[in-house]
C-alpha cells in the first residue's frame, strides 16, 4: 500500500535483499529500492525482462534479459560494460570469487569471473557438470568453498578452484534431489529449499553416523583405529571402514572371515587382534587368521610384560604370549566363571570381572579374593575401569573407587556429585588421553544418554557436560577414545564426535547469539533485530524494564546450549545461564551495553551488543532541578517561620521534663537514703548473729531482731535432724518450748503441713491460714491454737534445713520484706555454722571420752603383761625359774593379750563401719551353716563354765544374701556375751523363725538379764552396763555395737528383750534372697 497505483501491477516477488543500501524487491517487471530510515521508494523497469538479482562484494546485480548484468549505482540502474558476453545465457550464481572477483555460474555457458571491470571465463572443473544436473544457485563458506543447488542431483560441494569434493543427494540422506535455494547463515549452517520441505545440512557437524545403510550392520560393540583405519566389531562380525563415492565418502564393508559376535579389538605389535565368540583371531588387510578357538570377550594387554595379553573368556581366563613375531596361547587353569572386564595393576595384580554379581582380585601368588556387590550401592550389573585416579567398579546404583589402604571400595562422592541421576547406571566409560572420562548412561525414561567429565591436572574431575545430541543416533552401548575422536556404538549404528569443532581450514566455527528483540515495560519494542544493534537507543524512565530476548543459530533444534551475557555499566562481571531472555528492572539513568555470545564460542567471537541511555525521569531533569531552587527558597521562609513556632514548644516542653526528672530523682534519692539505712541495719544483724556460736543464742538472736520488723507475738524455730532424719522445734518465743519440743515431724509431714497451699510473698517466704485444719495438727494438743503464721524457709543442699515462723502475723511491708530477702541466707548461714561448731564440740567430747576408754581398757592388761614379765625376767636372772609357775604366767600373757587384740580389732571395726570404709562380699548363704561353725567354736567356753549350749536347726530356712564373715562376727559377739553373762549351770539357746521377706535368730540366755537403763545404751560403744562377766571374762564394750552396725548394713534389725534377774533374748533379721 505504500506503492503508488502506478506500479502496483508487478507479479511475483523472486528475490529480496536487504543491504545497507536499502531494501531490495526484485521482480520480472521492476527493481525496487526501500529506504527504511525515510520510508522512500525508488524503482527501475526493466529493459526487457529481469531474472534474477544477487548481493555480492556490497554491489547488487541483476540480470536484465537479452540486455546483459545491470548494477544499481546511485539513484540509477546502469548496464555493467562487456556483460553483453551473458546477454542470452542463464545466471543462477554470483558469488565472491579470490580477493576482489565475482564467480558467475551460468546454466549453459559455464563458469565467469568479473574483475576489474573484466569478464573472463574460467576452466572451472564443476562447470560441465552444473550444467548438466542444472544449478540453480549457491554459496560460498568463510573456508572459500561453494555449494551449489541443482535440481537433478542435490547439491555440490566443490573446492576454491572447482573441484568437486562431496554430492548431497537422496543417496546421501536428503529426501530427493531438486534443491529450489540455498542459503547460508551466520553459523556457516546450509539451508535447503526443497522440492519435499526445508533441510539444514550442518557442514562442519562435530558428530559423524554410520548405520545399516552405509554397511555398518549389527550393534556396534567395539571400534579401534588401526594404520589409520578405523575397524569397528559389532554383533555380525568385523567391519572396516573405507572412501568409496562422491556421495557416500566412507561406508563400511565387512571382514568376510570374522562373522558373528565380535566383542573387542587390540592393536599389538603392529598387528590388530579380534576376541568374538567364535575365537581369538589376527586380522591383516580383508582376512582373520585364528588364534584360538576359546570364546572370548576382552583383549587386555599387560601392564608390566609388553609380550603378553589377557583373554577374558565365556568361561575363565587365557593368556596371549607373543615369542619371535608368532602369538602362544594358554589358559589360566585356576579360574573359572564369565571375564568379560580385566583390568592388571602395576604390581601384577590383576582384576576380573562378568556382568553381574561382583568381582574378582587375582594376586601374583595365584590366590583369589572375590569382591561381593554392597546392598546399598550395587544390585545386580557391575563394570570395571581403569582411570588415571584409579580403580572404578561402575555398578547399577553408584561409582566406587578402589581404596587401596582399606583393601574395598568405597563410594566416589566426587563423581556421584558431578554425574545426572546418579542413581542410574553408567553402563560404559573410556578415558582420553588427558583423563576426561566419555561415558553413556541410562536415563530414567530408558534410553540413553552420552556425556563427559572434564578432567584438570590441577583441580580433579571438575564438571560434566552432556553430549545429548548424540543420542538422536538411536541407543548407546559403547564409548571408545583413538586419540582424535570419540566413537560412541549402539544397536542403530557408530557415531563419531569430534570435539572441539572445527571447520575443514582448522578454524573454529563463529556462532554469534544474535539479540532478537528489545522489549520494554508495557511490550513496547525499542528493537526488532534489525539494523545495527550498537547504535545507542534513548529509553524514557517511565519504560524502564528492559528484556533482551537473543538465540543461537548454530544450535537450533538440539538441546539449550548455554550463553554469557553481561551489562556493562551494572554487572560487574559475566554471568552463565541458559535462558534465551534477560530483564532489568529499575535501571538508573544513564548509558549502559548490553553484551551476549555463546558460551562455545566466546573465545572465538565477539559479543553481540545493544547500547541504550536510560534517560532520567520527568523529576530529574534540569528545568526540574530549576523549579525545585525556586520552590526551596520559598519553603525555606515557611520553614524558618514553623521553626521558630517548633522551637518555643519544645522549650517549654524541655522545661517541664526537667521538673519532672528533678522531682523522680528526689523520689530516687529518699529511695537511696532507705536503702542506706537497710544496709546498715543488715550489716549490724549480720554482724550480730555470725558473732553467736551457740544454737540456743543464736535462735534467741533471730527473734529479737525479727519481732519488731513482724510486730510477732510469737514464733519459733523448726529445724532439721540429721541424725534421725526428721524436724524438731528447737526454740520458740511467746510459746511452751518445751512442749514444742516434744514434737516430731517426718519430712512429708512437714511438707503437707507448712508447705503445700502457702501464699508466696518472696522466694521462701509465705503465709500459712488455717493452719488448726491441716494434717498432724494432734500432736500440737499441748501447745496453744495458732490459726496463721508467716513462714521463713532455709534451703541447703540436702533441701529444706528448717523453718522461722511468726505467729499471727497479718501482713510485712515491703520495706521489712526486702530486709528479710536479704537476712534469709545470713539466717542460714549462720544457722549452719552453729550447727556444724555444736556437732564438732559433740564429736570432740566423744573423742575424749573414746580416748579415756581407750586408755583405761588397754592399761590395765598392759600392766597386768608388764607384771607377770618383770616376774619371769627377774626368775631367769636368779636361775630360779619354776617351769610350772613359769607357764602358769605365760598363759595369763597370752590370755590378756588375746584380750588386747581382740578389743583394738573390734575398735578398729567400728572405727570402719562408722567412716562407711567397709567392703561387704554378699553371697546367697545359708544361715544354720554359719551359726553352726560358731556354735562349734564356743562349745568348749560353754561346757567350762558348765553352761547348756544348744542350737535348734529343725526350722527350714531360705538363703540369705549376707557378708558371710560379718554375719558370722554378729553370731560369735552375741554367743560369747551370752556365755560370758551366764551363771555357771545355766543355758544358752539359739532358734531360728522365718517372717515375710526375712529370717529372725533369736540368741535366748539365763543370764542376769538387763534393767531399764541397760537398754537404753546397749547398743552404744563403751557404754559400760550394770551386769558383769559371771567369769571375770574381761569385756571391751564395743561388741554389740559392731552388731547393730553389722546387721543394719545388711538392711536388717537387731533388738532385745529382757529384765532383771531373768535373762535376755537377742535377735537379729536379715533379708532373705529374692
Amino acid at each position: 500500500n505504500s506503492l503508488p497505483e502506478s506500479l502496483r501491477g508487478c507479479r511475483d516477488v523472486w528475490r529480496i535483499h536487504v543491504t545497507p543500501k536499502g531494501i531490495f524487491f526484485t521482480t520480472n517487471q521492476r527493481l525496487f529500492q526501500f529506504d527504511d530510515n525515510d520510508r522512500a521508494i525508488a524503482s527501475w523497469p526493466a529493459l526487457n525482462q529481469f531474472r534474477f538479482s544477487y548481493w555480492v562484494r556490497d554491489r547488487l546485480i541483476i540480470q536484465d534479459d537479452r540486455a546483459g548484468l545491470r548494477e544499481v549505482n546511485g539513484d540509477s540502474l546502469e548496464i555493467i560494460p562487456g556483460s553483453d558476453v551473458l546477454a542470452n545465457v542463464r545466471v543462477y550464481a554470483m558469488l565472491p570469487y579470490g580477493d576482489r572477483g565475482i564467480l558467475i555460474q551460468t546454466r549453459d555457458n559455464g563458469a565467469w569471473v568479473l574483475e576489474d571491470g573484466r569478464f573472463n571465463k574460467i576452466d572451472w572443473e564443476a562447470a560441465p557438470f552444473l550444467e548438466v544436473q542444472q544449478v540453480y544457485g549457491g554459496v560460498r563458506t568463510s573456508s572459500g568453498e561453494y555449494l551449489f543447488a541443482t535440481l537433478r542431483y542435490g547439491v555440490i560441494r566443490t573446492d576454491a578452484a572447482g573441484r568437486i569434493l562431496q554430492i548431497y543427494n537422496k543417496q546421501s540422506g536428503l529426501p530427493d534431489n531438486t534443491v529450489y535455494d540455498i542459503f547460508l547463515d551466520r553459523s556457516e549452517n546450509v539451508w535447503l529449499a526443497m522440492n519435499k520441505g526445508i533441510i539444514r545440512l550442518e557442514l562442519y557437524s562435530p558428530l559423524t553416523f554410520w548405520n545399516e545403510s552405509m554397511g555398518l550392520d549389527g550393534a556396534v560393540l567395539c571400534a579401534v583405529r588401526y594404520k589409520s583405519v578405523m575397524y569397528a566389531g559389532t554383533s555380525a562380525g568385523l567391519f572396516r571402514l573405507k572412501q568409496t563415492s562422491l556421495e557416500k565418502p566412507w561406508t563400511f564393508e565387512p571382514i568376510p572371515s570374522l562373522q558373528g559376535y565380535c566383542w573387542s579389538l587390540l592393536e599389538h605389535e603392529g598387528v590388530l587382534i579380534a576376541a568374538s565368540n567364535s575365537g581369538i583371531f589376527l586380522i591383516a588387510k580383508n582376512n582373520a587368521r585364528p588364534i584360538s578357538d576359546a570364546y572370548a570377550f576382552v583383549l587386555a594387554p599387560s601392564r608390566r610384560d609388553r609380550n603378553l595379553i589377557y583373554a577374558g573368556l565365556s568361561n575363565g581366563l587365557g593368556k596371549l604370549h607373543y615369542e619371535a613375531g608368532r602369538y602362544r596361547w594358554e589358559r589360566v587353569p585356576s579360574i573359572d566363571g564369565e571375564v568379560r572386564y580385566i583390568s592388571e595393576d602395576s604390581d601384577g595384580t590383576i582384576w576380573l570381572a562378568g556382568a553381574f554379581d561382583g568381582f574378582r582380585r587375582v594376586m601374583m601368588d595365584g590366590s583369589v579374593r572375590t569382591y561381593h556387590p554392597n546392598i546399598q550401592i550395587s544390585s545386580r550389573v557391575n563394570r570395571l575401569f581403569q582411570t588415571t585416579r584409579g580403580l572404578l567398579w561402575i555398578a547399577d546404583r553408584g561409582v566406587l573407587r578402589y581404596d587401596n589402604v582399606r583393601d574395598e571400595f568405597m563410594p566416589d562422592t566426587v563423581l556421584a556429585a558431578l554425574l545426572p541421576e546418579s542413581g542410574r547406571l553408567v553402563f560404559r566409560m573410556s578415558e582420553d588421553s588427558s583423563g576426561n572420562l566419555w561415558i553413556c548412561q541410562h536415563t530414567a525414561s530408558g534410553g540413553t544418554v552420552a556425556g563427559k567429565i572434564v578432567y584438570n591436572s590441577k583441580s580433579g574431575y571438575s564438571r560434566y557436560t552432556s553430549l545429548a545430541r548424540i543420542s538422536q543416533f538411536g541407543d548407546m552401548s559403547s564409548v571408545f577414545t583413538d586419540g582424535r575422536f570419540v566413537w560412541f556404538g549402539g544397536y542403530d549404528g557408530l557415531t563419531k564426535y569430534k570435539s572441539p569443532v572445527m571447520t575443514e581450514s582448522g578454524q573454529l566455527p563463529v556462532y554469534p547469539a544474535p539479540i532478537l528483540t528489545v522489549r520494554l515495560r508495557g511490550d513496547s519494542m525499542a528493537y526488532i533485530g534489525q539494523g545495527a544493534s550498537d547504535q545507542l537507543h534513548d529509553i524514557n524512565f517511565d519504560l524502564n524494564e528492559v528484556r533482551f530476548s537473543f538465540a543461537d543459530p548454530g544450535n537450533m533444534g538440539q538441546p539449550v546450549r548455554e550463553f554469557r551475557y553481561r551489562l556493562d555499566g551494572f554487572d560487574p562481571d559475566w554471568t552463565q545461564t541458559s535462558h534465551y531472555e534477560k530483564t532489568y528492572t529499575f535501571l538508573p539513568e544513564g548509558r549502559y551495553v548490553f553484551e551476549v555470545m555463546s558460551i562455545e564460542a566466546h573465545q572465538a567471537a565477539k559479543p553481540t551488543v545493544f547500547a541504550f541511555r536510560i534517560k532520567p525521569p520527568l523529576y530529574r531533569t534540569w528545568w526540574a532541578f530549576a523549579a525545585y531552587g525556586i520552590l526551596a527558597l520559598l519553603l525555606s521562609s515557611v520553614v524558618v517561620r514553623v521553626r521558630h513556632v517548633f522551637l518555643e514548644k519544645e522549650r517549654r516542653r524541655l522545661s517541664e521534663l526537667v521538673e519532672k526528672k528533678t522531682a523522680e530523682l528526689r523520689v530516687a534519692n529518699d529511695q537511696l537514703k532507705e536503702s542506706y539505712v537497710r544496709l546498715e541495719k543488715t550489716i549490724g544483724i549480720v554482724a550480730a548473729i555470725n558473732s553467736e556460736t551457740e544454737l540456743d543464742k543464736l535462735l534467741q538472736s533471730i527473734f529479737e531482731i525479727i519481732q519488731p520488723l513482724l510486730n510477732m507475738e510469737s514464733g519459733s524455730v523448726l529445724l532439721h535432724d540429721t541424725m534421725t532424719g526428721k524436724y524438731r522445734f528447737r526454740a520458740a518465743f511467746g510459746i511452751d518450748v518445751l512442749a514444742l519440743q516434744a514434737i516430731e515431724l517426718t519430712e512429708e509431714e512437714v511438707q503437707r503441713r507448712y508447705v503445700d497451699g502457702g501464699e508466696p510473698v518472696a522466694e521462701d517466704m509465705y503465709f500459712i491460714r488455717g493452719l488448726v485444719a491441716r494434717p498432724s495438727t494432734e500432736k500440737f494438743n499441748n501447745v496453744r491454737t495458732i490459726d496463721s503464721l508467716f513462714a521463713i524457709r532455709l534451703m541447703d543442699t540436702q533441701g529444706i534445713a528448717g523453718f522461722l515462723f511468726f505467729d499471727e502475723v497479718r501482713d510485712v511491708t515491703q520495706h521489712n520484706l526486702l530486709l528479710l530477702t536479704e537476712l534469709k541466707e545470713h539466717f542460714r548461714t549462720a544457722l549452719t555454722k552453729t550447727r556444724l561448731l555444736n556437732e564438732l564440740k559433740q564429736l570432740n567430747e566423744k573423742k575424749n571420752e573414746y580416748l579415756g576408754i581407750v586408755a583405761h581398757d588397754l592399761r590395765n592388761p598392759l600392766s597386768t603383761i608388764v607384771g607377770y614379765t618383770d616376774l619371769l625376767i627377774e626368775d631367769f636372772r636368779k636361775n630360779n625359774v619354776d617351769v610350772e609357775g613359769a607357764v602358769d604366767d605365760l598363759t595369763k600373757i597370752a590370755g590378756v593379750s588375746r584380750h588386747m587384740n581382740r578389743f583394738i580389732t573390734e575398735l578398729l571395726d567400728i572405727s570402719a563401719i562408722e567412716s562407711g570404709k567397709v567392703r561387704m562380699e554378699l553371697k546367697s548363704s545359708d544361715l544354720k551353716v554359719i551359726v553352726g561353725e560358731c556354735e562349734y567354736l564356743h562349745r568348749r567356753a560353754a561346757q567350762n563354765k558348765n553352761i547348756d549350749l544348744q542350737v535348734d536347726y529343725t526350722a527350714g530356712l531360705p538363703k540369705v544374701y549376707v557378708d558371710v564373715s560379718k554375719i558370722s562376727s554378729v553370731v560369735d559377739n552375741l554367743l560369747s556375751n551370752a556365755i560370758k553373762y551366764t551363771h555357771p549351770g545355766g543355758s544358752v539357746k539359739v532358734y531360728f523363725e522365718k517372717n515375710t521377706g526375712e529370717v529372725v535368730t533369736h540368741v535366748k540366755d539365763t543370764g542376769q538379764g538387763l534393767d531399764e537403763e541397760d537398754l537404753k545404751k546397749i547398743f552404744t560403744s563403751f557404754k559400760r552396763l550394770s551386769s558383769k562377766p559371771t567369769g571375770g571374762e574381761p569385756s571391751t564394750g564395743l561388741g554389740l555395737a559392731i552388731v547393730k552396725k553389722i546387721v543394719e548394713l545388711h538392711k536388717g534389725r537387731v533388738w532385745v528383750s529382757s529384765k532383771r534377774g531373768e535373762g535376755s533374748t537377742f535377735s537379729f533379721s536379715l533379708p532373705v534372697v529374692e
